[in-house]
Order: structure tokens, then C-alpha cells, then sequence
């Protein structure tokens, strides 16, 4: 009996990890799930190896510990080069943008008071706001604060992605990822300390939607590099950034993330869940601070907070 088991453990952890390793010949869409959660997947098989293992101690079936650890861990590794966080010395002085990051999911109107007053007490400077619905009804009360407005009928025929800002629009685009969702993808520039910032916000589809995920984050790409000077990008992914084409999206823009992203999704899981909602930041801009809000009101995602510098002197005055 004990042989039997081990044998189907030996056999499961063997699927997981033949699964996880496609993604080194070539990535399937429909196998995104376990790139995306690589390590928990990496994590597990070596779980159940190991318990194989100890049901029947064959030393080939350590084999496969060790095959489930490596495949949990080299994704963090190969992806903290691409990880960036300005230190408390870097920050002095330099010119600031407070950022927030939202889905507060579309059908939670009951809770959109509280979404509402969350935003007005974090007091950011910029406010991307992800199946905005919600708030639909509290769009007067944040203009007061503020009163720069892209989506939810401005710009938009609907209410899904929002930019909310205290900064004034030196220029602004709503656009379509792909044919499946409408009006996911903004940008915006706004003025700090005298230096133009592009605020970007999209939400994609999800990764096992057909090759949607991997397309729209080509389009993304093709317009960031388009767009000059400091980039802050922020919305939902649908992906970590250990997935196959999030690692390439990161180093094809130059974009960079915090090292330890937290968790957003889902809420359950708290910090054993995927960190899919994502700010990263292309230099001369830099994150300094990266935190998840403390309350998800009702939402299935944690929101994120940001703060972030741009690490280059201003322009000399004309």
C-alpha cells in the first residue's frame, strides 16, 4: 500500500512539474496558471515528492524534490533582476508622485461609500481605479478632491477603468488592448515639479483567455515605447510577473517592479496569493515605496499604494 501511494505521489509530481517546464520549450496559454504560480506549483510538487519519499525512501524520488524546488525558486531568481527600490538616502529631495492602484470590482456597488472614503483618506496624487462602477454614484464627492477625471463617461462610454487626479491633464488617450474589453487602457501625463509624467493604467484579460493575454501585453509594450520621459504603470494583469510574457513585457519596456510585490489576488489567500496587480515604474522614475491597502472592501483584489520619485534633476528653466 505504502509503495502504491508513493508511486501515484511520484506520478503527480511529476505531472506538475512536466506541466510547469513547458514554459522553458515553448509557453502555452493554456497552461499560464502554473507559470503565473510557478513557485506555489514548484512548492507543491516537491510537497508531494517529498512525501512519496517518505512513504517509500528511494533516493531517485529525491530526485524530484529537488526538480519541484528548483522550478519554485529560479523564477524569483531570474526575476529579481529586474526588481528596483530607491532607498530613503535616493529619495531626499527628489520630486514625489503618490499613486493608488484599485479593482474594486465591478458588482460590489454595496461598498462603494467606503471605496469612496479609502481614496479621499490616502490622499494620493493619482487614483487608477479598476472596474470603477462602484462609484459611479460617488463621482461628485471625489471630484472634490479630485478634479481631474478620465473615465466613467468622460472620454468612456462606460464606467470600468478610471483615472482620478488632484494634477491637471497635460494630455490624456483612452484606448482598447484587444477586441474582448473596451476602454482598458489610459494614459495620462500630468505635471510634477515642473517635469511631465506619463501615467499609464490597463487591465488585461485574464492569461488563460486564448493568446489575449500575451497579445495585449505586445500592444501595451508597442505603445510605452512610444511614450518619452518618466512612466508609472499600474492596473490589474491578470498575471504575476513570473509569467512567460510578463517576465518578456518587463524586459522589453525596461520596466521595473518592486522586489517583494505584495499579494493582491485572491483576497482569501492574503499573503499565500498571487501578486496579479501590479506598479511598476521605468526609470528616470522609481519606485521608492510599494504597499497593499489593509481593507479590500468587499473587492476580490487588495488595492496597491505606491510612492515614487523621478531620479533626475529637473530641466533648466527656458
Amino acid at each position: 500500500m505504502r509503495l502504491y501511494l508513493s508511486c501515484l505521489l511520484c506520478a503527480a509530481a511529476t505531472i506538475v512539474i512536466g506541466l510547469i517546464a513547458t514554459r522553458y520549450i515553448h509557453s502555452f496559454w493554456y497552461f499560464s496558471p502554473f507559470y503565473n504560480a510557478q513557485t506555489h506549483f514548484g512548492l507543491f510538487a516537491a510537497f508531494l515528492a517529498l512525501l512519496a519519499f517518505l512513504l517509500h525512501r528511494k533516493l531517485p524520488v529525491l530526485l524530484l524534490v529537488a526538480a519541484g524546488l528548483v522550478l519554485a525558486l529560479y523564477p524569483v531568481a531570474r526575476i529579481a533582476r529586474l526588481a528596483d527600490m530607491a532607498t530613503a538616502q535616493e529619495v531626499a529631495g527628489k520630486p514625489t508622485l503618490r499613486l493608488m492602484s484599485f479593482n474594486i470590482l465591478g458588482n460590489n456597488k454595496e461598498n462603494g461609500a467606503a471605496i469612496r472614503d479609502e481614496i479621499l483618506r490616502s490622499d494620493v496624487d493619482v487614483a487608477i481605479i479598476l472596474e470603477a462602477r462602484p462609484l459611479e454614484s460617488h463621482l461628485e464627492a471625489l471630484a472634490a478632491r479630485y478634479p481631474f477625471r478620465l473615465g466613467c463617461h468622460v472620454m468612456t462610454e462606460r464606467c470600468d477603468l478610471m483615472i482620478l487626479s488632484r494634477r491637471p491633464f497635460t494630455s490624456f488617450k483612452v484606448d482598447n488592448l484587444s477586441d474582448l474589453r473596451k476602454e482598458r487602457y489610459m494614459q495620462v501625463t500630468v505635471d510634477v515639479a515642473g517635469q511631465n509624467v506619463n501615467v499609464v493604467a490597463a487591465h488585461l484579460s485574464k492569461a488563460w483567455f486564448d493568446d489575449y493575454h500575451a497579445t495585449e501585453l505586445w500592444r501595451l509594450s508597442r505603445r510605452l515605447e512610444k511614450l518619452q520621459g518618466p512612466l508609472v504603470l499600474a492596473g490589474d494583469f491578470n498575471a504575476s510577473s513570473l509569467g512567460a510574457d510578463m517576465g518578456w513585457f518587463l524586459r522589453q519596456t525596461g520596466l521595473r517592479r518592486a522586489p517583494n510585490e505584495p499579494a493582491t489576488w485572491p483576497v482569501e489567500f492574503v499573503e499565500a496569493g498571487l501578486a496579479i496587480d501590479h506598479i511598476y515604474a521605468r526609470a528616470p522614475m522609481r519606485l521608492s515605496k510599494l504597499d497593499r491597502l489593509t481593507d479590500n472592501h468587499g473587492s476580490n483584489h487588495f488595492g496597491l499604494q505606491a510612492e515614487l520619485i523621478i531620479d533626475q534633476p529637473p530641466p533648466p528653466s527656458q
